[in-house]
C-alpha cells in the first residue's frame, strides 16, 4: 500500500518509518546523527598541559556522599583535587576553572570518561577556553591509568587517614 502511494522511496532510506494505528498516517522519525568523539590514543604528550586526565571519585564522608573531582597532568604528574556535594556539569565547570588557576602552565587538552558531568556546561567551558576535550573508551579504565592511580593514592593516603577525624562538610574536606 505504501509502495503504491509512492511514500516509500529513497528519501526515507535513512529515517525510521512507522504507521499510526489509529489514524493510519505515516510517521517519519529522523535518525539522530551520531557524533564521533575525539580520542587521545597512540600518542604520548611531550609538553606539560598537553593532556590532563580528569575523573570523579565517589566517597562517603561522615555518612554523606561526596564527589571528588581529580585531575592529573600526564607529563609532569601534577595533580589537583576538589570535592563537591553534587555531581553535575556546573560543578565540573567550576572544577575546570579552579584547575586552570591552580596549574602553573596552560592546558591544551583534557581527557575524561563519558560521564554526563563532563558534557553540557563543562564541555562549553572547555571549548570557550580553547581546550581540546578527548573522551576515553567506555568501560576502559586503562585509558586513564594516571588519574585512576591518583584516585587510589587519594583513597589510601588521605581519605583513609582522615577517616577517624570528624570531617563535617565538603568545605572542611577541601580545606584539609
Amino acid at each position: 500500500m505504501l509502495k503504491e502511494e509512492r511514500k516509500l522511496n529513497h528519501e526515507y532510506a535513512r529515517q525510521r518509518i512507522s504507521i499510526n494505528g489509529r489514524t493510519g498516517k505515516l510517521i517519519v522519525k529522523e535518525d539522530k546523527k551520531k557524533t564521533k568523539k575525539d580520542r587521545y590514543k597512540d600518542k604520548k604528550p611531550t609538553k606539560p598541559g598537553e593532556l590532563v586526565q580528569i575523573d570523579t571519585k565517589h566517597e562517603y564522608v561522615n555518612g554523606r556522599k561526596v564527589y571528588i573531582f581529580v585531575a592529573k597532568d600526564v607529563k609532569t604528574r601534577i595533580s589537583f583535587t576538589f570535592a563537591y556535594d553534587r555531581l553535575n556539569s556546573k560543578n565540573a565547570k567550576d572544577f575546570l576553572e579552579k584547575l586552570i588557576k591552580a596549574i602553573p602552565f596552560e592546558i591544551k587538552g583534557i581527557q575524561t570518561d563519558n560521564g554526563s558531568e563532563f558534557l553540557g556546561e563543562f564541555s562549553k567551558a572547555a571549548e570557550k577556553k580553547e581546550i581540546k576535550h578527548y573522551f576515553n573508551y567506555p568501560r576502559y579504565p586503562k585509558g586513564q591509568a594516571y588519574v585512576e592511580r591518583m584516585n587510589r593514592t587519594l583513597q589510601d593516603e588521605f581519605i583513609m587517614y582522615y577517616e577517624d577525624y570528624e570531617l563535617k562538610d565538603v568545605y572542611e574536606f577541601n580545606k584539609k
